[in-house]
């Protein structure tokens, strides 16, 4: 009687022995397609949370910051009680050198960027419809505008601006700070929602109001996106390219073996 395979059920096999050219091509093709997987992702996250974070102002979830379109930049969340109280002497205050918080460095801002957001009709979050702004200090001796202009560029003279009051000039006087992180540089464009997407993820932010699917392929795109970054460009309708060949290349020789979005590029 002969011994043969049963035919009536597939045989198990562990490996396939293929040449090194026949490697290089499956395993290059499949990383490409990885890549390209990859720039779609992230081209239907952007769309996706377009609903929370198409804004002008965006309040982040990890990190007590929120963003600011018109100035292209970042504040303090108000209620954390870190924005910085001064002393006035003559309308001015004095030594001061700034706030870092959050990884970030504050300063001062400027009367323009104070006009483009912090005045009513702006929009601002923490401006009240009495004109009052919440979370301030209750027990300083004076408030009410907090707009700020840097005299000669320098932060440690501060020249307080009010519209609406008259100047007292008691050294007892108190003004607190909101203070400016700029991602632009001074008085920079507003930034559109495209550009705020890409630096949320490289600064690390994340919106809030994000469904929890898509806050943790956020996550991970701010975890890996530095990985890849160099391989997605924008076409003038700020639509994703991702450069498949360029990629493919330097996976080939080795030059891209990272472990991202959990796929090893390691050939």
């Amino acid at each position: 009687m002969e011994n043969n395979l049963p035919t009536n059920r597939p045989t198990r096999c562990d490996a396939v022995r293929v040449n090194r050219a026949q490697f290089d091509h499956i395993f290059t093709d499949a990383a490409a397609a990885k890549g390209d997987e990859i720039a779609k992702s992230l081209a239907t996250l952007k769309d996706d949370i377009a609903p929370a974070a198409d804004k002008t102002f965006v309040m982040m979830k990890n990190k007590q910051v929120w963003f600011d379109r018109n100035n292209a930049a970042l504040f303090p969340k108000f209620e954390t009680g870190v924005l910085p109280v001064v002393r006035m002497c003559n309308h001015e205050a004095h030594n001061y050198s700034g706030l870092d918080f959050e990884g970030f460095h504050f300063v001062t801002m400027t009367q323009d960027e104070f006009n483009k957001s912090f005045i009513q009709g702006r929009g601002c979050p923490y401006l009240k419809s009495d004109n009052c702004y919440m979370y301030l200090s209750s027990n300083l001796t004076w408030y009410d505008w907090i707009a700020v202009e840097e005299i000669n560029g320098s932060n440690s003279l501060i020249r307080y601006s009010n519209s609406s009051y008259s100047w007292r000039s008691s050294s007892s006087e108190r003004a607190q700070l909101i203070p400016i992180h700029r991602l632009r540089g001074k008085n920079a464009a507003a930034m559109n929602y495209h550009d705020a997407f890409f630096t949320w993820i490289q600064l690390g932010l994340i919106p809030e109001g994000l469904k929890p699917k898509q806050e943790k392929l956020f996550q991970s795109f701010i975890d890996d996106y530095s990985e890849i970054e160099e391989y997605v460009s924008f076409d003038v309708n700020k639509n994703i390219i991702f450069d498949g060949e360029q990629f493919k290349s330097d996976v080939l020789s080795g030059k891209f073996k990272a472990k991202v979005f959990d796929y090893d590029f390691d050939i």
